[in-house]
């Protein structure tokens, strides 16, 4: 009788993950990135806020940019963890400013619409 190798196990690469996994590696990347804003009185203030915001957004943007170039098969995983991350850096810029400011005020608009 003819010996039957066993069936070789396909080898697993960051492509074969399940899009979840995938994603949840990609947060890292990227949400690393969006370290929060200083508390330190003399940097309190709006307009420094804002500009460390862009600063980190953009950052963010562009890191989301090169990792969609990578391979078409990620870009989808790319797209979906960069507005999660976004959302996290909105959240975050309100949390600051009640914390710094004591409400919620424009921070958030100001900097979105600069």
């Amino acid at each position: 009788m003819p010996s039957s190798s066993p069936p070789q196990k396909k080898q697993t690469t960051f492509l074969t993950l399940p899009h979840e996994l995938r994603q949840k590696i990609l947060v890292g990347t990227i949400a690393s990135l969006l370290e929060p804003l200083s508390t330190k009185r003399r940097k309190r203030n709006r307009k420094n806020a804002i500009r460390c915001l862009s600063k980190r957004s953009k950052k963010a943007k562009a890191h989301a940019e090169l990792l969609r170039d990578v391979h078409a098969e990620i870009v989808d995983d790319v797209n979906y963890v960069e507005k999660l991350c976004m959302d996290m850096l909105r959240v975050r810029t309100v949390e600051w400013n009640v914390k710094v400011f004591g409400n919620s005020g424009h921070l958030l608009e100001d900097w979105e619409n600069e």
